[in-house]
């Protein structure tokens, strides 16, 4: 079982300022592949961020924001199976996303996904197959 490693906000910004948002890039592509990790057994599929930032270029943000309202509403999904809930919906998301440009939804998906790599790397993806997803 490979570990999930914590994110940092502070590194995010300050990468994604110093390299001209190329680290986003890789930083929510690798946020995408942990999500699917995390969430593996609950039938769906977090897509690439690969394809929504092409997509997102496209739609002017749309898509981006949408994606992010997805990812979060999976990431609510499968909290129980955790042992924790999160409070945010994929609506609070996508108003906090709009509201500012992505960096304070982008901090509580950050602090979400925490919670879950904590879980998983102390229990790992065995056991928490036994609890079923809502």
């Amino acid at each position: 079982m490979e570990s999930i490693h914590e994110r940092s906000m502070v590194r995010f910004v300050l990468l994604s300022i110093f390299t001209g948002n190329i680290y986003r890039l890789f930083f929510y592509y690798r946020l995408s592949l942990d999500v699917n990790t995390v969430c593996e057994g609950d039938g769906k599929e977090t897509e690439s961020y690969l394809i929504a930032a092409i997509l997102g270029t496209v739609t002017f943000g749309l898509y981006f924001r949408y994606w992010e309202y997805k990812l979060a509403q999976r990431l609510r999904a499968n909290a129980p199976r955790y042992g924790f809930k999160i409070a945010e919906t994929g609506k609070d998301i996508l108003v906090l996303s709009i509201m500012s440009n992505g960096y304070v939804s982008g901090w509580e998906l950050i602090k979400n996904m925490n919670r879950f790599a904590d879980v998983y790397n102390q229990r790992g993806l065995a056991e928490l197959e036994e609890v079923e997803v809502a």
